[in-house]
């Protein structure tokens, strides 16, 4: 199925051919002009590319899409290059750009042939990374040689958006929107690549959307009906918050390479209340035309999408009431406090129990596997095998009320592809459960599967106890300027553990401390190929932490987490 793929919505388009950088899709934003290049002195970016992963072959049909911009990470204020289609492996790829100086590459496989990067297609960063930002490369330059595998797939979320009512028909000038925020109760609007831009994402036909967000951060998602065509989200126009709901807390979402299959259906159940009236346009005041437009709606003449303050069908006591408004002004709105739900479920805390690999590779392995649920619903979850943590870091969602939990892998790069499940069961003040996981490491060269057992629970101890994910960055060493992921599961007694390693396979696990009154860790090296003396820092904010590090070869630099979970 092709995908509506507009990830790309708000950031620049690059045009060397007529000389002008434009937004993306129908946005109302500036359009930002560059200098033309002149034709004798162009400056190229050109290389080869090869695909060798199993998702091919590669043809005309499953293209290589090979992405050139001018910053490291993707926001709304980048400019992306026309794309490089390739169509033979290896085969060629060619840029254009403005002037010398250095870009960002990136590139996937054209799995579902709409011409863009999707979620779970294989998909890579400049130099084998699978996360932004990106690494330089300079322009001018030609024999660059690229390689694309299946050690990285986009992470993100897609699915459909489906409406049912009165206010459509869905086109390009009324587009289905969905926003994305960091707190169920939507006030706080995710930014970065595709969430900083008004409309986040968006789906023009029926064919569904994709926005790979290129972590694996909790989203809590609203879509809604783009009325009026200005990619914002006002009154009148209809919504739905993930999971059939119609008002917050919003159920959490979690991006992955899996995560495909995250649906809207909805009609005009839902509408954002109007503020006033006959405010056809919204700016807080009613006119004698729109009074008419109000007018020619309930006659039937026109649709009751020109006015976003109509309730259809338009009645005479609307029209009066937006007589009044025009004679009396708007009346001010009173903002109604949204109160604070209690939450009573007893799958809120850490839960610990042991974990069996009955089948694969490692048989007869066992360990220690702790989850923690927040309030929020949102679990993150770390499996300990020999006091080891071996890259085994999830996160996910659980019902608070049917005590379901669903585990992904945190970090494709570090982990391969790790999925659990687990259902959860109250008696009294105790909680027990059981599942299932499977493990398929990577190149699939290690398949595992087994069995979980959840024994014990207990109130989470500290805002600090969770799953952390971010950046090890070397500054100075025999290793130079490099950055390696990095992830960390604190525990309700304190204690800490993690793994790391470079793009070459050679990496380090560690343990430690937190202390919960200040934040303060420290970590040292539990095994590995790299001798660590040290890791420490601060937990700031209850959310990220940030610190150094010393290496025994003589590497050092600075650690940063941001947490994902509960």
């Amino acid at each position: 199925m092709q995908r509506s793929a507009a990830w790309w919505a708000g950031v620049h388009i690059w045009s060397s051919r007529v000389g002008v950088c434009v937004r993306a899709v129908v946005l109302t934003v500036p359009i930002c002009v560059a200098a033309l290049p002149s034709t004798s002195g162009a400056v190229t970016l050109s290389g080869t590319i090869v695909y060798t992963g199993t998702h091919g072959p590669v043809s005309s049909t499953r293209r290589i899409l090979v992405f050139l911009m001018d910053t490291s990470s993707l926001s709304s204020e980048t400019t992306v290059f026309p794309k490089a289609k390739v169509t033979t492996n290896p085969g060629t790829f060619s840029f254009d750009v403005p002037a010398p100086g250095n870009y960002y590459l990136f590139y996937s496989l054209d799995e579902h042939d709409d011409g863009d990067l999707n979620v779970g297609t294989p998909f890579s960063v400049y130099n084998g990374r699978c996360t932004f930002p990106a690494d330089p490369i300079a322009a001018p330059q030609s024999n660059v040689q690229l390689e694309l595998g299946d050690t990285c797939f986009a992470p993100g979320i897609a699915g459909k958006m489906t409406y049912t009512g009165n206010l459509g028909p869905v086109s390009p000038g009324h587009r289905l929107c969905l926003q994305a925020f960091t707190d169920p109760d939507l006030l706080t609007s995710a930014t970065g690549g595709i969430w900083g831009l008004p409309c986040g994402t968006n789906q023009e036909d029926d064919e569904g959307y994709d926005a790979p967000t290129f972590d694996t951060r909790t989203y809590y998602l609203r879509a809604f009906l783009d009325v009026n065509g200005n990619s914002a989200f006002d009154p009148g126009e209809p919504f739905q918050i993930y999971n059939n709901k119609g008002v917050p807390p919003g159920d959490p979402v979690v991006a992955s390479t899996t995560q495909t299959n995250i649906n809207f259906t909805f009609g005009d159940e839902n509408v954002m209340p109007s503020t006033c009236v006959g405010d056809c346009d919204g700016n807080g005041s009613v006119t004698v035309d729109e009074i008419l437009t109000m007018v020619n709606i309930a006659l039937g003449n026109a649709p009751c999408s020109d006015c976003v303050a109509a309730r259809c069908p338009v009645t005479i006591d609307q029209i009066l009431t937006a007589v009044n408004n025009a004679l009396n002004a708007c009346p001010v709105p009173v903002a109604t406090p949204t109160p604070t739900p209690t939450v009573t479920s007893p799958f809120v805390g850490e839960f610990t129990g042991t974990l069996a690999v009955t089948a694969g590779t490692d048989q007869g392995l066992t360990g220690k596997l702790t989850i923690v649920i927040g309030a929020n619903g949102v679990a993150g979850a770390a499996a300990q095998i020999s006091n080891g943590f071996g890259g085994d870091c999830f996160s996910g969602v659980a019902n608070l009320v049917t005590g379901a939990v669903t585990l992904t892998q945190l970090s494709e790069q570090l982990s391969g592809d790790i999925t659990a499940s687990v259902q959860l069961k109250a008696s009294g003040s105790s909680v027990t459960g059981g599942g299932t996981f499977t493990v398929s490491e990577h190149g699939g060269t290690k398949n595992s599967s087994g069995t979980v057992t959840i024994t014990a629970g207990a109130s989470i101890a500290s805002n600090y106890v969770g799953v952390y994910l971010g950046t090890i960055n070397i500054t100075a060493g025999p290793d130079g300027t490099n950055n390696w992921p990095i992830q960390l599961f604190v525990l309700n007694d304190g204690t800490a553990a993690g793994d790391t390693f470079d793009p070459a396979g050679d990496g380090f696990q560690f343990q430690g401390t937190v202390d919960f009154d200040s934040g303060a860790f420290t970590l040292a090296v539990n095994g590995g190929s790299e001798g660590l003396t040290g890791i420490t820092g601060h937990l700031t904010g209850l959310t990220l932490a940030n610190g150094t590090f010393d290496l025994s070869n003589g590497d050092m630099g600075t650690v940063s987490f941001l947490k994902v979970a509960p």
